[in-house]
Parts: structure tokens; C-alpha cells; sequence
């Protein structure tokens, strides 16, 4: 059976206390992993006159854009801290929060990668599953015999 496509993580770490608490999120559909890769492009390519690429970045900076291109587009409640306001509509906004609590919007993302991680070894273990009962034959060993045999041992 397949792990449930949401889940939650608590978050008791930050400083501030407005991004503590109940964390949901989703795994993504094909279109939102779309969106994803072309966030990770507009946000490392924010006000830059020549792009770069994503593995010009130095590591941290690779995992941070990850966690907040991501995150906008499987998170599907937050504490109000997590929220920006654009004329009072709230959007979620992980790259906004302050100076000291980037490991909050970590901590986050690698309970998103391990929920992910989870969700895919569940969805190839079924898969595995199902090709070997493809390729299982009903019925003892005993009973088996090649095609060509018929029951009572004539060719």
C-alpha cells in the first residue's frame, strides 16, 4: 500500500516564534515539479544581468533555492509567518523569512525530502511487486511442466 500523498511536520525551532508549529505539505504532481525546475531558474537568476546556471552555485546556495522553490508549491498550510501579503492576498513565501531562521526553512525542506524520498521507495516497491507476480506462475513446483511435455510424459 502507498504512503498517503500529504504529511505534516511540526516545526518547534525557529526563532521566530510566527514561523513555529503545523507544516503540511503535499508531494508534487508532474506539472508542479515543472513549476519547480522554473522557479529554481527565476530565483537563481534574480536581478542578474548574464544568467548563470544552477551548479555555478556553491552548495548551501544550490539547497536553499531548492528548499524555497519547492516548498512554495508543496506546502498547503503554514503557520502565518511562512506568508508574505500582496494588497491581502497571503502567498507563501519561504525565501522572505528573516535573517536567522534560513535553518527553519530547512529543517522543513528535509522533512519534505524524507516524506518524497518515502513516498518513491513505497511506489517502487509496488511496482517491483506487481512484475513478480507477473512473472509468478500459480501452482506448486511440482506441477509445472515445460510446454512441450504433456501430462502423462509423452512429447
Amino acid at each position: 500500500m502507498l504512503p498517503s500523498p500529504h504529511a505534516t511536520h511540526i516545526l518547534e525551532t525557529a526563532a521566530n516564534s510566527d514561523l513555529n508549529g503545523k507544516i503540511e505539505f503535499h508531494y508534487p504532481s508532474a506539472i508542479e515539479q515543472v513549476l519547480i525546475g522554473s522557479r529554481v531558474t527565476e530565483l537563481i537568476n534574480f536581478r542578474r544581468q548574464v544568467p548563470i546556471v544552477f551548479e555555478q552555485l556553491p552548495r548551501t546556495a544550490r539547497f536553499f533555492v531548492m528548499a524555497v522553490a519547492t516548498l512554495e508549491h508543496v506546502v498547503e498550510t503554514a503557520p502565518r509567518g511562512w506568508y508574505g501579503d500582496n494588497k491581502g492576498n497571503p502567498y507563501l513565501d519561504p525565501g522572505a523569512i528573516g535573517q536567522g531562521d534560513e535553518e527553519a526553512v530547512l529543517e522543513v525542506y528535509q522533512a519534505y525530502i524524507r516524506f518524497r524520498d518515502g513516498v518513491q521507495n513505497a511506489v517502487r516497491e509496488v511496482r517491483s511487486k506487481r512484475q513478480h507476480d507477473k512473472d509468478v506462475v500459480p501452482g506448486d513446483e511440482a506441477d509445472r511442466q515445460p510446454a512441450s511435455e504433456s501430462p502423462d510424459g509423452d512429447s
